[in-house]
Parts: structure tokens; C-alpha cells; sequence
């Protein structure tokens, strides 16, 4: 009895989802979404002040912001980070945002740009392989550094740790 009433309800559930038309609700779907995006448009407002563009929309009585800050500060990133840093903390992805004369922080972290090479917490020199920058510890690459501009407020906050 069991068996045969759940056959006869899945033979009328599955006509029920034929017997829809496809084109009608595909038709609805795509006006609802045309008419939300034109009212929500129609509320949005656009600033661009001082490198950073706010977007501020409205509906339903709600106001959602959004800020995007324009990246300009130079900063460094390190990864294929050796053992040897990463017991000490550094670990791939690591950024340093640029300072001031020469000095790349990130926390407790710097890095040095002197006029021949960067150096790593006064411990490691970088040099050239390959056209590639990397940070050798007695001739052992210990990091790779890639060159990147952050946002000022990403920048602040990594010089302040």
C-alpha cells in the first residue's frame, strides 16, 4: 500500500513539472530582474573623491555603501617562503607596504631597499636569479619578492601592527 502510494504521488508531482510552461517563468524571472536592477539604479549614486569612489544605493528603506580605494601605495609580497622564515613568521603571501625612505614594513617585519639590493630584517640579502628576486640565506633561495601597489588603508594597517 505504502509503495503504490508514494508511485501515485510521484507520477503526479512529475506531470505537475511538465505540464508548467518553462517560457512563462523564465519571462517573469527576467522582468522581476529587469525592473529590481532599474529601481535600484535609479537610487545608486557615484563619488570619486581623493582616490576613493563610494556607491551608495537605496531600497526598501535601506541604504547599502560600498568604497573602493584606488591602490597607490607600493608594497612587496614574498612567497615560495623557505621553512627557515616561516618558523620565523614570514609566511607566503606576506606584505609590506612602503613607508618611508627605502623601508617596506609589514608588523615586526621590514625589508630595506638600498641602493643594490633589499634586505630582510637585516638578516637576509636579496639578489637576482634568473631575472626573479629572491632572498638567499648562504646561497639558499629562502623567498621570492614580487613587486605590487595595496590600497593606503591596507598599507596603514600593516605598518601599524
Amino acid at each position: 500500500m505504502f509503495k503504490a502510494l508514494l508511485m501515485a504521488l510521484a507520477i503526479a508531482f512529475t506531470t505537475s513539472l511538465f505540464a508548467q510552461s518553462k517560457a512563462a517563468t523564465e519571462a517573469w524571472v527576467a522582468n522581476y530582474v529587469s525592473n529590481q536592477v532599474a529601481a535600484a539604479k535609479a537610487t545608486m549614486t557615484e563619488r570619486y573623491e581623493n582616490g576613493v569612489r563610494t556607491f551608495s544605493v537605496s531600497e526598501n528603506g535601506t541604504n547599502v555603501v560600498v568604497k573602493i580605494e584606488d591602490p597607490t601605495v607600493n608594497a612587496l609580497i614574498l612567497k615560495e617562503c623557505a621553512d627557515s622564515l616561516i618558523q620565523g613568521g614570514i609566511t607566503n603571501g606576506i606584505t609590506f607596504a612602503y613607508t618611508d625612505n627605502g623601508i617596506y614594513k609589514s608588523g615586526a617585519n621590514t625589508i630595506k631597499a638600498t641602493s643594490t639590493n633589499l634586505v630582510l630584517n637585516s638578516t637576509y640579502q636579496s639578489r637576482e636569479v634568473n631575472g626573479r628576486c629572491y632572498f638567499i640565506n648562504d646561497d639558499e633561495q629562502v623567498a621570492r619578492v614580487y613587486w605590487t601597489l595595496i590600497q593606503p588603508s591596507v598599507a596603514q594597517k600593516l605598518i601599524e601592527e
